[in-house]
Formats: structure tokens, C-alpha cells, sequence
């Protein structure tokens, strides 16, 4: 079983940059979100690479 020190909901702006914000610090984040391809339906402009700093399954 993986333990994560921070569990972010929603992947909206605001959980990617939390969840991009804890990981940056070294903590292991989980970020949970309901879209299946999330990345595709993102507010955040293509200009802020919030995607490309963002790894999963």
C-alpha cells in the first residue's frame, strides 16, 4: 500500500498547482480527479507547462 502525505482533490488550477506546490517540496502527493483525461478539459493556459511537470498512470 502507498501512503501519500498530501491528498489533492479536484484537478482543477488551483489542485494542479497544490499538488504540483507539495511535490516540489518532496512530500508524496496523490492528486484524485473524476475526468479520466483531465488534461484535455484544463482552464490552465497551455503557456503555464502545469501538465508537463505532472506524472501518472
Amino acid at each position: 500500500m502507498t501512503h501519500f502525505h498530501t491528498i489533492v482533490i479536484g484537478g482543477g488550477p488551483a489542485g494542479m498547482m497544490a499538488t504540483i506546490a507539495s511535490a516540489s517540496y518532496g512530500q508524496p502527493t496523490l492528486l484524485i480527479e473524476k475526468i479520466k483525461s483531465w488534461a484535455r478539459n484544463s482552464l490552465v493556459p497551455e503557456e503555464a507547462a502545469v501538465t508537463s511537470r505532472i506524472t501518472g498512470p
